[in-house]
């Protein structure tokens, strides 16, 4: 009587390591920035000759758009230099547990940088998102947007992409701060270069890249990030409702 081979046990699930190095932000970069501008470009001509006249509104859509085509070329990217896909690599799989987390933090966040905001004397400014999101319509359209796309890629590309690779460099304790001051700079503009706007953003950014470095997750910082948002939003909405002039942070 022959005895029977022991079955090999399957090994444990892994998640995939760290593999993102500077080519990949590279290309990424190289790639994305003429697909992103060409397709916005493109999208909102579409959408004004199609009648669509709210400004706001329809450059919301077309950055929406811009940032939908991304996917196909971060996924091919992945796909093809690391043979595994895009969502195991940035890991935006959760429990509930680090989604009921992640949006306790991102209010927690909102609050004490808008308490931050009135402690530095932050000025109310007429700044160039103020006048773009004065219309009831844009501003609706941007509310939905911020707490759902728009962090979703912002997350991706600054504490998916960029933190991890340079924290692969640099350290971690390098990566977060600088991840996190090149993503207020991006919203510079829309402030009309406030500094102390531009702090407060540094700071809410440092506080999304702990969370990413903390869960390993882009996914807890997407989260984080929207819950953020949607906190911001409901005050703008409650200072436009009451016609006054809150104070903001972003």
């Amino acid at each position: 009587m022959t005895e029977e081979a022991p079955a090999h046990p399957q090994p444990p699930y892994q998640e995939p390591k760290e593999q993102f190095d500077i080519i990949d932000l590279l290309l990424f970069l190289g790639l994305g920035i003429p697909v992103l501008l060409i397709v916005m470009s493109l999208s909102a001509l579409l959408l004004k000759t199609a009648g669509l006249q709210i400004q706001g509104a329809r450059l919301l859509i077309a950055q929406c758009i811009g940032y939908v085509a991304l996917l196909p070329l971060l996924s091919f990217l992945i796909r093809s230099r690391h043979g595994v896909s895009a969502a195991s690599l940035l890991r935006f799989g959760l429990s509930a547990q680090q989604i009921s987390t992640s949006i306790f933090l991102g209010v927690f966040t909102a609050l004490s940088v808008s308490a931050a905001s009135v402690l530095l004397r932050t000025p109310p400014l007429k700044t160039p998102m103020e006048e773009l999101l004065a219309d009831t319509v844009s501003l609706a359209l941007a509310s939905v947007l911020g707490v759902t796309i728009v962090p979703f890629f912002e997350e991706l590309l600054f504490r998916g992409l960029l933190q991890t690779v340079l924290a692969r460099y640099l350290t971690v304790f390098v990566a977060i701060p600088i991840s996190a001051l090149l993503f207020a700079l991006l919203h510079g503009p829309q402030y009309a270069w406030s500094w102390r706007h531009v702090l407060l953003i540094t700071v809410a950014g440092s506080a999304f890249g702990i969370r990413r470095l903390i869960t390993n997750s882009t996914g807890a910082a997407a989260i984080m990030h929207g819950a953020y948002n949607l906190v911001l939003f409901v005050a703008l909405f409650a200072g436009k409702w009451a016609g006054a002039n809150l104070p903001r942070a972003i």
